[in-house]
């Protein structure tokens, strides 16, 4: 009889180690859900920066070696001058090459309603330009600084 009651008891006490297991892995894949949602609210607001800035620097190079017609411009929501930039595209020889939008997240806070381009000397074509972008989930802010001498192009996140 006691030999019957350990075994029980063992057969008992793996199927308490099964469900722990079961409980723990329920528990960490809700917590990812929920936490995921940040992580790629975050991850998508990364590659739209790292896109723009990426862009900026396509036009600087095509503009410094000749090419004066390709620009960055803006797409606004409503007219240029009240609207919200919903995101921007390359406009080479008045074609769009590549069009970007940004992700719901982020608002432009500060950025000059001029196409972004450069001269031949690599010099902006307006004065210097800090664009600065927040995240809202995140509330992160980016600041993206074009310089005006050199066109070189930096981000920094507060």
């Amino acid at each position: 009889m006691l030999e019957a009651l350990m075994k029980d008891f063992k057969k008992r006490r793996g199927l308490l180690l099964i469900e722990v297991i079961i409980y723990i892995s329920i528990i960490l894949l809700l917590a990812t859900v929920i936490l995921g949602h940040n992580g790629f609210s975050r991850l998508n607001s990364d590659i739209f920066i790292k896109q723009f800035v990426s862009d900026i620097r396509y036009v600087y190079s095509k503009n410094r070696f000749g090419d004066y017609d390709t620009r960055l411009r803006y797409i606004y929501e409503g007219n240029k001058t009240t609207g919200k930039i919903l995101g921007y595209y390359i406009d080479e020889k008045g074609y769009s090459r590549k069009t970007v939008m940004k992700p719901d997240s982020l608002d432009f806070l500060i950025a000059t309603k001029a196409d972004i381009r450069f001269s031949s000397s690599g010099v902006l074509a307006f004065n210097g330009e800090t664009i600065e972008i927040a995240d809202k989930t995140t509330k992160k802010k980016y600041k993206i600084t074009i310089v005006p001498i050199s066109g070189r192009v930096y981000v920094y996140n507060e």
